[in-house]
This record gives C-alpha cells, structure tokens and sequence, in this order.
C-alpha cells in the first residue's frame, strides 16, 4: 500500500522556477503553454456501503474535476544520475495538486520519446495535494496503474516539450471535502481499496530544463 504523508508544504518556488530558469539561457525559447486536465473518481464498493451506507451515499461516484490552460509550473532539471519532472497547477487558489516524476538513469541527451510510468524501474512517480484547510497529502513511489509519458528535449533551446497521456493511480481522499489527516486515515482505505482513482494529462511545451 501507498505510505501517505500529511503535511504542509509552500509551491511557491515550483511555481515560480520556470520564469527564474528560461532566463539564464542566452537564447529566449518561446513561450511556455500547457493544457491540464485532472479528474478523481471516487468509488465505494457494495460490501462497504453494507456496513455504512451514509459513506457510501456520500461518496460514490463523486467526481472532483480540473482543467485549465497555461496554469502550470514546471521545475525540469537533472539531477544526479535522474532526471526530475515536476509540475504543479494553480488554476485552483489554495487546491494545488503538485506531481514529481523521476525518469531513472538518463541525461537530457539521452531521454527516449516515451516512458510507462507503470515501470517502476524507469521512473516513479510521487505527488501531493493541498487542501482549503492549509495541510497537504504527500504520496511517495505511487503505484501508477497506467500512464505514459512523451518527452523531448531541444538542445538549442534548453526546454523540453511532450505530453502526460492517462496517468491513473488510487486516491484516498475528496479534495473539496477533506478536513486534515484524520478524515483520509478513516475514510482513505475505504476509497483507495474500492478503486477510486486520480487521472491526469498535460500537454507541455518549451519548459526550460536544466
């Protein structure tokens, strides 16, 4: 199971880290776009809604929806023997959902022009969700059901472009809902082990890398 970590965590500097970047290359690349679109679908399965119907009349089939054009930040950068992918929407004040992907052993130079996040042993995957109370669930090495991603890099101009194609992986928790760690330590199991599920994807272009 996904070890969750509840805390709270500022995305000012990844919000912020494009812009700072784009300007320490002597070539200006063009301008960054980006089009998001998140979705939770929330399920609770029949044996649950036995025992207690109230959970199950609140929660199933709730969907919690996200999209937006040119509201991303990205923070793209090697480091060590990895490539870190980070992005995190702001389209929504104060419910920013925030992703890391670590494509494992690769250079810039040598991505490949797509990844099967499933693939534990090419890159993995770790993500976190702020909610209007001001505390956050961090998820480490989720168990990515399906996903690929499609990158490329531009030599000349230092960024990469692609796309994150039906990234789906269990969630735990109703971001419009949620009240702090002990609601999701109650109700997350219930919703994670009936198949609720976070799906994700983003086209991108020309975010800077270093």
């Amino acid at each position: 199971m996904t070890r969750k970590l509840y805390l709270y965590f500022p995305l000012v500097i990844l919000l912020a880290y494009s812009c700072r970047k784009a300007g320490q290359s002597n070539i200006i690349p063009p301008t960054i776009t980006s089009t998001f679109d998140l979705a939770d679908s929330l399920k609770i399965n029949s044996q649950i809604a036995a025992v207690e119907p109230d959970l199950y009349n609140r929660y199933n089939d709730k969907i919690y929806a996200v999209h937006s054009v040119n509201k991303v930040g990205f923070n793209v950068r090697q480091q060590g023997a990895d490539i870190i992918f980070e992005f995190a929407d702001s389209s929504v004040s104060r419910l920013v959902p925030s992703f890391s992907i670590k494509i494992l052993h690769a250079t810039f130079a040598s991505l490949l022009p797509e990844y099967d996040l499933t693939n534990i042993y090419v890159a993995k995957l770790s993500d976190d969700q702020e909610f209007a109370g001001g505390s956050r669930a961090v998820g480490f090495s989720e168990i990515v059901e399906q996903g690929v991603l499609r990158i490329s890099w531009n030599r000349d101009l230092h960024t990469v472009s692609g796309e994150l194609d039906n990234l789906k992986f269990p969630v735990g928790y109703y971001v419009l809902e949620d009240i702090g760690s002990i609601m999701r330590s109650t109700i997350g199991p219930s919703l994670t082990t009936s198949g609720s599920s976070r799906n994700v994807t983003l086209q991108f272009n020309f975010v800077p890398a270093n």
